[in-house]
């Protein structure tokens, strides 16, 4: 394991992590010492790592190893939230949500408001989608709504 470059400024550097999902604290306490927020060349994602942690680790989001750009050096928790691993509400809904496509639910995700969810199994509708649309992957992907399509777009409860 390796160690922790401590900053001359800040010490340990300590922050709360927040979900990135849904962006509430999830509960994490992160040791950022002399850290640096660097963006993704592939996927633009943000994070924060240590010299050279980029380049061993990937991108957080896409796993691309090359290309990162450090933005800002030295960062701290008043830059604003540090994002962290899924706080225990989002590892459970996702877990809920694949298990549903694995029993024949359909992932979708809005083109216009890109929000996303789940058709659940059985449904008039999930069993037409999972018949009648070719050449999708269900399990990874799912399909893309159009805002008439999309029930947040509509303005239904979601």
């Amino acid at each position: 394991m390796g160690s922790i470059p401590i900053s001359k400024e800040h010490g340990l550097n300590p922050a709360l992590a927040k979900c990135p999902r849904c962006g509430q604290d999830n509960g994490e306490i992160l040791l950022l010492g002399r850290s640096n927020q660097y963006e993704c060349g592939d996927c633009k994602a943000k994070y924060v790592g240590y010299a050279g942690s980029d380049r061993l680790h990937g991108c957080p989001k896409c796993g691309n190893k090359q290309y990162h750009t450090i933005i800002k050096n030295w960062v701290t928790d008043k830059d604003g939230p540090i994002v962290g691993n899924l706080c225990k509400e989002c590892e459970t809904e996702l877990t809920t949500f694949e298990n549903e496509v694995k029993a024949g639910g359909v992932r979708w995700q809005c083109a216009a408001c890109k929000s996303s969810g789940i058709i659940k199994a059985g449904t008039p509708y999930a069993v037409h989608l999972r018949t009648e649309v070719k050449d999708v992957d269900w399990d990874k992907t799912g399909i893309e709504l159009t805002a008439e399509q999309c029930p947040r777009c509509r303005g239904e409860v979601v």
